[in-house]
């Protein structure tokens, strides 16, 4: 079995179990194509991304591979693009397709943050009806069995192998943000709720970079916070993560961009760190409220705080909600999810 993946980011981080599949032979070979050549190209060139050369290559030359294999096709194109065109021509031509995506309305188009004209509709659907099967997330594997669609609940995975280091006792409760730093992950509200805490009691850790980076370290001067910048290094950041204490996500929808899942999540669910997180459609699949850490609503900086000093307040509370959060990230390993992603695979192969 082979598997071309076709999606728009070149970041391979959402397609880890189809490459866990290969390296355990159960898949021959897993190629990634991006869709944007030319901003892969621009990017490179101002030292934005550092894309590699063979990747940008690959990018230019990706229509003519898809046009002509025979491997099984992993779609991930954003919903509602024109660059579903190609794809659709792809259906004319028989190619065994799969699209994989975490957009979670297709039952209501309109309800997220893209707002499709007539003519969108129209390709996706008839794309979408063409298909094998469509993998996608919990809330839209609902939207998509209302439409009839073939579709499975695959999420995305994590290595739980990699987050096995022993959590330590700190002398401050250690609170924790890891994730871009920009308006609509709620920094700057974080900022303002961690403002009310005892800075000899807690400690608040930032990991990760953006346009409100300077913003964050300025911060520092005023607050018991410690920016450590964007960490790469695996084993540095699962060690970030178990001389953690709580894990805080404070993301809110806007009219461009929506948290649609939230991986960070489970990274910190792994080393047994309770979460509180506003009540955006990618966390609410992830956490059950009360149990593995509190969901609030978007923008609501006084419930954000009360459940956070919940937690802060309680040590009892923290320990429970981290063993249950432990157990419940086992159904994200990549073990149990590469299972259920080979069993479709095969499927869409015999068909």
């Amino acid at each position: 079995m082979k598997v071309i993946i076709y999606g728009g980011t070149l970041n391979r981080e959402y397609s880890k179990s189809f490459y866990y599949l290969k390296n355990k032979k159960k898949i021959d070979r897993v190629r990634y194509l991006g869709t944007n050549p030319i901003y892969y190209t621009l990017s490179k060139l101002k030292n934005f991304r550092n894309y590699t050369f063979k990747d940008i290559f690959n990018s230019y030359i990706a229509p003519f591979i898809l046009f002509l294999t025979k491997d099984i096709l992993v779609i991930g194109i954003p919903p509602y693009s024109y660059k579903i065109i190609f794809p659709l021509i792809l259906t004319k031509l028989k190619k065994k397709i799969i699209y994989f995506h975490s957009w979670p309305y297709f039952d209501n188009p309109h309800m997220g943050i893209i707002k499709p004209n007539s003519l969108k509709l129209k390709l996706w659907n008839s794309f979408l009806s063409k298909v094998i099967c469509i993998i996608s997330t919990h809330r839209g594997l609902k939207a998509l069995k209302k439409m009839n669609y073939e579709a499975y609940h695959i999420p995305h995975s994590i290595n739980l192998n990699l987050f096995k280091s022993i959590k330590k006792a700190n002398k401050k409760i250690k609170v924790l943000y890891v994730g871009r730093l920009i308006e609509e992950k709620g920094i700057k509200e974080l900022l303002e709720i961690f403002s009310k805490f005892d800075p000899n009691k807690v400690e608040f850790i930032f990991v990760g970079k953006g346009s409100l980076t300077n913003y964050v370290k300025s911060k520092q001067k005023e607050l018991p916070l410690t920016y450590l910048g964007h960490i790469s290094d695996r084993k540095k950041i699962v060690d970030v993560y178990a001389k953690s204490d709580i894990f805080v996500l404070n993301s809110y929808k806007t009219d461009k961009w929506e948290e649609f899942f939230g991986i960070v999540l489970l990274e910190a669910m792994a080393l047994g760190l309770p979460i509180v997180s506003t009540d955006c459609v990618g966390p609410k699949e992830i956490i059950i409220n009360g149990k593995n850490g509190f969901l609030v609503k978007q923008k609501n900086n006084e419930e954000f705080y009360k459940a956070l000093k919940k937690l802060i307040d309680n040590p009892k509370l923290r320990s429970k909600m981290g063993r249950y959060g432990k157990k419940f990230v086992d159904n994200y390993s990549i073990e149990k999810i590469s299972l259920k992603l080979y069993k479709v695979l095969s499927k869409c192969q015999n068909k």
